[in-house]
């Protein structure tokens, strides 16, 4: 077990590691008052570009089994899932949809951290991330990858 509570269902509960994922979540809840933690609300988002698809295990529905069980081993709420499929990362951002609406629900505070597999999955064009940690920044959400060390709250 890691020292990270989180409220759930009104008892007090730490967060574990799982057979998939054995490294205790170095996420850190936001408090809400001094007393209590509030579960962190996750938005799971999965790309393939069609050559990818079937190479290495990135297919959506792999990439999205993973994410949820990683956010469900960790306590945290999942906002909505969010998909591009058959789309490179190294487009320019308008042509990623599924982004774009999570960008949307970011700026509408629906979302306090994005879970991704790998960096590769979230992006490949400097100028869009630049772009995308600005609005992640003024929305205090940042993003984790569940296969590398990644993690922006850390940062």
């Amino acid at each position: 077990m890691c020292n990270i509570m989180y409220y759930n269902m009104g008892m007090i509960r730490r967060c574990f590691p799982t057979d998939a994922f054995p490294y205790p979540c170095p996420i850190k809840t936001r408090l809400e008052d001094d007393t209590m933690a509030k579960v962190l609300r996750c938005a799971i988002y999965i790309r393939v570009s069609t050559e990818e698809q079937h190479l290495n295990g990135l297919s959506l529905p792999a990439q999205r089994k993973a994410l949820t069980e990683y956010a469900e081993a960790n306590g945290f709420t999942i906002a909505g899932y969010y998909a591009d499929e058959g789309i490179s990362a190294r487009k320019p951002m308008k042509y990623r949809k599924g982004l774009l609406s999570l960008l949307e629900d970011v700026k509408q505070d629906r979302i306090d951290m994005i879970l991704v597999t790998k960096l590769d999955r979230w992006f490949r064009n400097i100028k869009d991330y630049n772009i995308t940690e600005e609005i992640l920044q003024a929305h205090h959400c940042y993003w984790k990858t569940i296969y590398e060390n990644y993690d922006s709250s850390t940062a």
